[in-house]
């Protein structure tokens, strides 16, 4: 079965592996053809937003394509917005990227649970820490209506986070 879906198929139907972290799959397993094609579309969209392919993105969201579908831990939004990214955010935003999703609790981080705050994580959490915190990003999420006030597992706000980074610009927000 696909361990993404969980649809039955056979053995000689489809030969597709891919990991899976969030599900703890870090060597690669069987999937149907749809979440492989799925899972290789959004590996095209994080590659494109960790080298800021503008075009390669405005094609993706153009496409009509899910921009909220991954098989990491974070989002491809929270991502672009982690990384300053405003044009990148910007068309994620405007692909209907789901800007109130919190990362879920993951068991490939289960053993670093305590030294990390993770679970929770918004695109605002990511946006305003970091030395890359940024004001147009951070902007375009509230325009978007991302929940200020939402915590992480351990009851931190995008506010705290700002705070903590030292990021008074987007904490002023």
């Amino acid at each position: 079965h696909c361990r993404l879906c969980g649809k039955i198929f056979c053995a000689a139907c489809c030969r597709d592996k891919r990991p899976i972290p969030k599900f703890d799959y870090l060597e690669p397993v069987r999937m149907c053809r749809h979440c492989s094609q799925l899972c290789w579309k959004s590996e095209a969209l994080l590659l494109a937003i960790r080298t800021n392919d503008v075009e390669t993105v405005t094609r993706y969201v153009r496409a009509n394509r899910d921009c909220n579908f991954y098989v990491g831990v974070f989002p491809p939004l929270s991502i672009a917005a982690a990384e300053g990214l405003h044009q990148l955010t910007e068309l994620l935003i405007e692909g209907k990227a789901n800007v109130r999703h919190s990362v879920p609790a993951c068991v490939w981080f289960s053993d670093s649970l305590f030294r990390t705050d993770h679970i929770g994580v918004t695109a605002l959490h990511a946006a305003v820490q970091g030395v890359k915190g940024n004001v147009r990003v951070v902007r375009a999420l509230l325009d978007a209506k991302a929940d200020v006030d939402a915590r992480t597992h351990k009851g931190n706000t995008p506010l705290l986070f700002a705070a903590n980074s030292g990021q008074l610009s987007c904490a002023r927000l």
